[in-house]
């Protein structure tokens, strides 16, 4: 199965962060300052599929941690 690339989880996703459901900018996006959150982390026994993916603000992922 293929990763979803950071552009099409954007776009499946709404532009919406998955942890504070604040939206993500497109500047935001080239920026790198949003990226791909584990909804399960891997640590915890979660996957690399599409379904365990959702759009997150970097800084809301590093503050969730896993």
């Amino acid at each position: 199965m293929r990763k979803i690339s950071i552009e099409e989880l954007y776009e499946r996703d709404n532009g919406i962060c998955g942890i504070c459901k604040k939206r993500v900018t497109r500047k935001e996006l080239a920026l790198g300052m949003a990226n791909r959150d584990h909804i399960i982390p891997v640590s915890d026994g979660g996957g690399n599929q599409n379904s365990n993916l959702r759009l997150a603000h970097y800084v809301c992922n590093i503050k969730r941690g896993n």
